[in-house]
């Protein structure tokens, strides 16, 4: 079922991924990939980095096994920066105001464009603190097994975008260790 279902969510060109596949197979696919140290992991995964030419990062969080052909896919973030025009910390000015409507316009409208045509419209929208510096703001399509998560945070160096594909049980445990409040249910 994972993997009928990751078929549909994968983005290209990392579309022959699947939740449940093995870090052995993977390995092959991927032999460029390295291993990454991730402390806040409430999950305790087996981290696995790919660093893609047009600057996107993909960290794939494996669940323990005895082996590699045991040790199976849980969950995968791609994870981008759209670098802001000016400080959102700064005062704000005309000249400010204008380019961040204009950024919002070319950076941000066109990738929730994207993920409405790709993930649908209906989706859960929630804010959380979770203790961190800046707020984030998650979004979420649920399927039969497998979620779909877009999360956003807005910081001094523009708007950290991150898409992560995991099994159902696993993003509701991020929403809760995140502190996340359910906003609406219908992406903006």
């Amino acid at each position: 079922m994972a993997r009928e279902e990751s078929a549909q969510y994968f983005p290209e060109p990392y579309d022959n991924l699947w939740i449940g596949e093995s870090l052995a197979d993977f390995r092959a696919d991927y032999p460029d990939a390295t291993p990454y140290a991730s402390p806040a992991d409430p999950e305790r995964l087996e981290w696995q980095e790919l660093k893609a030419p047009t600057g996107l990062l993909v960290r794939l969080g494996f669940a323990a096994g005895p082996t590699p052909e045991t040790t199976r896919l849980r969950s995968v973030q791609f994870m981008s920066l759209l670098p802001a025009p000016a400080s959102p910390e700064a005062s704000p000015t005309a000249h400010s105001i204008a380019a961040w409507s204009a950024w919002m316009t070319h950076a941000y409208q066109p990738l929730m464009e994207g993920l409405k045509r790709k993930y649908g419209e209906s989706a859960d929208v929630y804010s959380c603190g979770g203790g961190a510096k800046h707020p984030i703001v998650r979004i979420v399509w649920r399927g039969k097994a497998i979620a779909v998560t877009q999360a956003f945070m807005l910081h001094d160096k523009g708007l950290s975008s991150t898409l992560m594909i995991t099994p159902l049980d696993v993003v509701e445990r991020y929403l809760q260790a995140t502190q996340c409040r359910w906003v609406q249910d219908r992406v903006m």
